[in-house]
């Protein structure tokens, strides 16, 4: 999932992708940016390249 967050499609695409709930994903994706303590997707993908954990 982390790998198709930089790429900027929805969550719908990506619960597809990986054969989840769009409301899974995006509530995934809400505790990772308060987690990583970031403001939005777009931070989560800077900071995931930038640490190189993608």
């Amino acid at each position: 999932m982390p790998r198709l967050v930089t790429t900027g499609v929805e969550a719908t695409q990506i619960a597809a992708e990986v054969f989840l709930g769009a409301s899974t994903v995006r509530n995934d994706l809400a505790a990772i940016v308060a987690k990583v303590n970031v403001l939005n997707r777009a931070d989560v993908a800077r900071l995931a390249i930038g640490s190189g954990w993608i």
